[in-house]
């Protein structure tokens, strides 16, 4: 009776340890992404995406009767992207796969990387940074546009013509 009191408590006291560290570990990922000023970032890259849709809306040559109903499918899709794509709806998401990939020392010591002059320089431009990456992405995108387009036309008029010949 008294092993299995003793082997319970030892386990109780194992696990106790790790949830401490856990917490530890995850304090300290928040603390860095706080420092990145992520929730600052995530807005201009949905402004980018919402004006990727709205462009990619306006190509599709919605008759003026029905207006209407492309604004209120475009609100809804864009407050529950705004939704998704915020902060608080990815935070918890950020914070376990920083703490997948990173041990809390290594963490830490970002942190320590972060609180120096050069540190605080790449937070500083970090959205600048991405933002000129996401406009590169995009032109890349449009670049390549008309040649998936011209694809998926080729596909389905290979499709269309099966279906007529059956073979």
């Amino acid at each position: 009776m008294t092993r299995r009191l003793l082997i319970i408590v030892a386990v109780l006291l194992v696990s106790s340890l790790v949830y401490a560290d856990d917490a530890s570990h995850r304090k300290a990922c928040e603390d860095m992404m706080k420092m990145w000023k992520i929730d600052k970032m995530l807005g201009p890259m949905f402004d980018q995406v919402k004006k990727m849709q709205e462009d990619m809306v306006g190509k599709m040559k919605i008759p003026d009767d029905m207006k209407d109903i492309n604004s209120k499918y475009l609100n809804k899709m864009n407050e529950m992207i705004k939704k998704e794509m915020s902060w608080d709806g990815m935070k918890e998401d950020f914070i376990g796969i920083y703490m997948e990939v990173f041990s809390e020392s290594e963490i830490r010591e970002m942190i320590d990387f972060y609180n120096s002059p050069i540190g605080k320089k790449s937070i500083e431009k970090a959205p600048e940074l991405m933002q000129k990456v996401f406009s590169m992405s995009q032109n890349r995108v449009k670049r390549f546009m008309p040649e998936i387009e011209r694809l998926s036309n080729e596909m389905a008029e290979e499709i269309k013509q099966r279906k007529q010949t059956g073979k």
